[in-house]
């Protein structure tokens, strides 16, 4: 009995039986984490494959973040009518999409260009455009391409006939609603890429001034930029001649 229990206890103090048994557990263990590390790689490795998100010199067209947005919702929404993709599903505001439409119509009328021609035009800028928006826009290309040529055609009209020589009946100038679209045009979620309405006015420029030689003095004199601020100054009109 004595040599017995003497055997085990030199056995189990044994530092090669330890070892062994260490060893072991050592790879067991390992071989466990291995198998899980095996597919950790593969995860972070395809991380390392996505592409950097690369610097640009336009500007980004935003939301308003959430933790300014719940403070007063409607500071940040239109009221009125959507501009651009982030609020064109808000059924709310579906109302004004008559008069947006009536406006492309009038538009299309001054111009008398070929509307495939637009469409074609806007349509090369698509991928450009939809890349100044800070988020991915979940709208087809056909309805992207006719959503941004209507908006850009309505604040191209919307300047035009805040100029002299325009009728004054217009529905869309009649306070408070006029000051209504002013604010809502300046909204943050309610843009179009300057560069959009601009390259609108130089496929339309020429025809425009044909049909309308004061478009021509017009456009000439103040430029896109200043007649765009004239429509938001009080005194927009006042120094028309």
């Amino acid at each position: 009995m004595k040599e017995s229990a003497s055997w085990q206890i030199e056995l189990t103090n044994d530092p090669t039986t330890n070892e062994d048994q260490n060893t072991q557990k050592e790879a067991s263990t390992s071989g466990g984490t291995e198998d899980k590390n095996d597919v950790l790689v593969i995860e972070i490795r395809q991380m390392l494959k996505l592409p950097d998100i690369e610097s640009t010199k336009s500007c980004r067209i935003h939301k308003v973040p959430r933790h300014l947005r719940k403070w007063k919702e409607e500071a940040y929404t239109p009221q009125v009518f959507s501009i651009g993709p982030f609020h064109h599903k808000n059924k709310r505001l579906k109302v004004m999409e008559e008069h947006k439409e009536r406006y492309f119509r009038s538009f299309m009328k001054r111009s008398k260009i070929e509307l495939k021609y637009l469409l074609d035009n806007i349509r090369k800028m698509e991928k450009r455009i939809r890349g100044c928006y800070e988020e991915i826009i979940d709208l087809s290309s056909d309805r992207f391409v006719k959503m941004i040529l209507v908006d850009a055609s309505f604040i191209l009209e919307l300047l035009i006939r805040k100029t002299p020589g325009e009728t004054r009946d217009d529905p869309m100038f009649i306070k408070p609603r006029a000051e209504a679209i002013k604010l809502d045009l300046l909204l943050l979620e309610n843009q179009l890429p300057f560069f959009v309405i601009e390259e609108l006015l130089q496929l339309t420029f020429q025809s425009l001034c044909m049909s309308d030689p004061r478009l021509s003095r017009l456009f000439n004199r103040y430029g896109l930029v200043e007649l765009s601020l004239k429509y938001f100054a009080d005194s927009c009109i006042l120094n028309f001649k």
